[in-house]
């Protein structure tokens, strides 16, 4: 009896150790599986809150916020806390919970942003881009919406080495990344060649697609609209209804902001509106009578005559006194006409200052001075306008090298040099066609603007000086017959047209055509009869289109 009692209790002893040792593993288990799921939990929350601030930059960068904002989805809590006005610094806390864990990220966000201009990165179009000669391209990018036809089998690419040294390359030599950032086509590109240039094309089409540049975008009701595509200005990926875009010139609103006109406007009719005479010359010697009421006449007075003899001698519009002449008025070959500062010349019929020979008539323009005629104006005499405006209803005919500075001028019927003027900072608009013609080279410097309607064409040559940056904006077609040096600047053409340019062309700054129309793939844009010399520029035009490309970097993150 003992000894089974004792056998009794010994079984019982092992069964009460295996049964604790058995609570003892389950207890120990369930403690493991409890840590492993607080731990996946923490992971989880600290990825969702990093995830917050991701999605902090990613709205500060396209929206770029200027008071306080909160982020909420199911996942996290994000405060945005800016700095600065305008803001360049962000605090972000972002908060997620998962399961029984929270997770709190914290970082500093600097935000900077870049203005740019596709000007100053090479040639685009809307239509496609033909060059029939040998192509040079130093750092600078072409651009067809419809893609290109290149002449060239093996175009060379010219940039630094690692000395600083430039040295020029045929495509196979180049990396592929930036002979696709440097030759490309929009996503409807239909054309290029050489087909058999398998590292320029593949199946017909650019081997580099990216987003149209040029013109309006799509409705966003069309099915184009939400189209995936790479925006190679801003460099980041977008749709065919998002992508940056450069826009046709708005020809409207450049008249208006620095003529004050609208294209239909008559510039004279304009000018005399509601400015009624205060005294009238007349009698059998008008100039020396007109001579003695200019003299005599306070700021503010319109003195008019009519049927005026040619001006033969020297005479001055006093500050702010406007001269209206009825009929045509002709400053004579031995003549001089000065407007001071304010002072206001009105023609109601033609203009001309003559030459006879080596005797050439002068025009002096002051500042905030106006000439301004309803007929044709024929400066073959010498015209200097310094701040002043020179405006006529008609055609305006450079026959000799008139200076203008800081000048604003206007041919409403078009514009012809037939000599050598020179701009400086002026803006000149034609309300019809602008033509050169001659051997003659006519010198724009600075920021200076050439503007029309309809088409401009270069017949003789064109000169930029020194770190000069012209613009010229058609709403026409642009063609060069002849040269154009502009070795030591830049300039840019910008137009609703083609650009054609009929010979070998070595070019510093940048182009945007349409081709004629805003959203036809299948025109020309740029053509180049001969070889291309392209370069990029460090230049600028105020009057350029920009966009802007916005930076955020993380300063600080916890």
């Amino acid at each position: 009896m003992r000894r089974e009692g004792f056998a009794l209790a010994a079984v019982l002893g092992v069964m009460v150790a295996v049964l604790m040792l058995g609570l003892s593993l389950s207890f120990l288990a369930q403690g493991n599986l409890e840590t492993a799921r607080n731990l996946r939990d923490k992971a989880r929350a600290k990825a969702l809150a990093e995830g917050g601030i991701a999605h902090a930059v990613a709205h500060i960068k396209a929206q770029a916020p200027t008071q306080n904002t909160r982020l909420e989805t199911a996942d996290y809590e994000v405060s945005i806390t800016p700095s600065g006005n305008p803001p360049t610094q962000y605090e972000v806390v972002s908060t997620a919970t998962a399961g029984q864990a929270t997770h709190t990220a914290k970082a500093v966000l600097t935000r900077s942003v870049e203005v740019r201009s596709a000007f100053r990165e090479g040639w685009f179009t809307g239509g496609r881009v033909s060059v029939n000669g040998q192509i040079r391209l130093y750092g600078a990018r072409l651009h067809g919406d419809g893609g290109y036809t290149l002449n060239d089998a093996n175009p060379e690419i010219c940039l630094p080495n690692a000395s600083g040294t430039v040295e020029c390359k045929g495509l196979s030599q180049i990396d592929e990344a930036t002979r696709k950032a440097l030759f490309t086509g929009s996503i409807y590109a239909t054309t290029c060649n050489p087909a058999n240039n398998a590292l320029l094309c593949s199946g017909g089409k650019p081997v580099s697609l990216v987003c149209p540049v040029w013109g309006n975008p799509p409705s966003p009701t069309s099915s184009d609209y939400n189209t995936p595509c790479y925006d190679s200005l801003k460099g980041a990926m977008a749709t065919v209804g998002t992508a940056t875009r450069i826009p046709a010139p708005n020809l409207p609103d450049l008249w208006n902001t620095h003529l004050g006109l609208s294209l239909a406007d008559n510039p004279y009719a304009k000018a005399t509106e509601n400015r009624p005479c205060t005294s009238t010359v007349s009698g059998n010697n008008l100039l020396s009578a007109l001579a003695t009421a200019l003299a005599g006449a306070a700021s503010g007075a319109v003195v008019c005559v009519s049927n005026l003899p040619d001006l033969n001698t020297a005479l001055t519009i006093p500050s702010g006194v406007t001269l209206r002449v009825g009929g045509n008025f002709k400053v004579g070959a031995s003549g001089s006409l000065t407007l001071a500062e304010g002072a206001r010349l009105e023609v109601s019929g033609e203009l001309q200052v003559a030459r006879q020979g080596n005797q050439q008539a002068t025009l002096t323009v002051g500042q905030n001075a106006l000439v301004v005629s309803q007929n044709n104006a024929i400066l073959d005499g010498q015209v200097t306008v310094n701040g002043g405006r020179f405006l006529s209803n008609g055609e305006i005919q450079f026959k000799s090298d008139a200076a203008f500075t800081n000048a604003t001028v206007y041919g409403k019927n078009g514009l012809q040099f037939n000599a050598q003027p020179s701009f400086s900072d002026s803006k000149v608009f034609s309300g019809s066609g602008v033509t050169f013609n001659g051997n003659n080279k006519p010198l724009f410097s600075g920021s200076s603007l050439l503007a029309a309607q309809n088409s401009i064409t270069f017949n003789g040559r064109l000169q930029s000086s020194a770190n000069a940056s012209p613009l010229l904006i058609s709403g026409g077609d642009v063609t060069f017959n002849g040269s154009y040096d502009n070795e030591q600047s830049a300039s840019f053409i910008w137009t609703t047209g083609k650009v054609i340019l009929n010979g070998n062309t070595t070019y510093r700054g940048g182009i945007a055509s349409g081709g004629g129309v805003d959203t036809s793939f299948s025109s020309d844009g740029i053509v180049v009869n001969g070889g291309l010399t392209l370069y990029t520029t460090g230049l600028n035009n105020d009057l350029l289109p920009t966009y802007t490309v916005s930076q955020v970097q993380v300063a600080w993150r916890r």
